[in-house]
């Protein structure tokens, strides 16, 4: 009989939970990883100071996810929640 294949699945996309999906990725996890959050961008909440004061852009303080997700394997992805 087959063992069923389990995904993993990280619900919400914060600092460690995009740094989880990304180790994951870098460590060639054998199982496919799903990052599930309501935004399409992440937010490095610590430089919204230097974004406010003109110091950054937008692509450096609030990427997109699929900037970080495209680099590694495939089998990570991301999908938008809508309420």
């Amino acid at each position: 009989m087959n063992s069923p294949v389990y995904q993993t699945v990280i619900v919400s996309g914060g600092f460690a939970e995009l740094f989880t999906a990304l180790h994951l990725a870098h460590e060639h996890y054998s199982r496919s990883v799903i990052l599930i959050d309501k935004d399409q961008r992440f937010c490095f909440k610590p430089l919204l100071y230097e974004y406010f004061d003109g110091e950054m852009y937008t692509s450096q303080v609030v990427p997109h996810f699929w900037n970080y997700l495209k680099v590694v394997e495939s089998s990570l992805c991301k999908i938008e929640c809508n309420r």
